[in-house]
């Protein structure tokens, strides 16, 4: 039997990562943070997990219509962790297009370039039902915007990467 899940899909890490791009309040973004928010969109139960700061708190009810998911995801970190290649990959093939900034990658800051999407991808990406739910709002319009790094940082309040040597 052959299962699929996204997660290990290169075309849909690209298609989540655009996705993001394209709704990102700012142009350049960490490729760490880029890496969480993406994980975050294939598993947003993982969402309620988050220690909110205080003045996001009341956001945590947009969180409750999530579904919990089919699998059983027993370690999320280690998941994050094997995504990486996967990550890169995906990465790659849009500087590669010209979508992402290659110069700026070096500084691990992913920049979207002025170079057009396809019609037909443009169009799938505005009709996408995911851009609408609140859950998608709230990360894209406020998770990615919340202090990356350090002990209240994103990092520590997912608790999917390590941030107690952040400087």
């Amino acid at each position: 039997m052959i299962v699929y899940h996204p997660a290990y899909d290169v075309s849909h890490c690209l298609y989540r990562m655009l996705l993001l791009l394209e709704n990102l309040p700012n142009n350049d973004i960490e490729w760490e943070r880029l890496q969480l928010l993406d994980f975050l969109i294939l598993f947003p139960s993982l969402l309620k997990n988050i220690s909110f700061p205080s003045e996001l708190r009341s956001a945590r009810k947009t969180l409750t219509n999530i579904q919990e998911p089919y699998e059983n995801i027993p370690n999320p970190t280690r998941l994050m962790f094997e995504l990486d290649n996967i990550q890169k990959e995906s990465v790659s093939s849009l500087i590669a297009r010209g979508f992402i900034d290659k110069d700026k990658i070096y500084n691990n800051i992913v920049s979207r370039t002025n170079v057009e999407l396809p019609m037909e991808l443009s169009n799938k990406m505005l009709s996408d039902n995911v851009v609408k739910e609140p859950w998608f709002l709230l990360l894209v319009n406020n998770l990615s915007i919340l202090d990356f790094y350090g002990a209240k940082g994103l990092k520590a309040r997912t608790g999917m990467m390590e941030y107690r040597y952040d400087i």
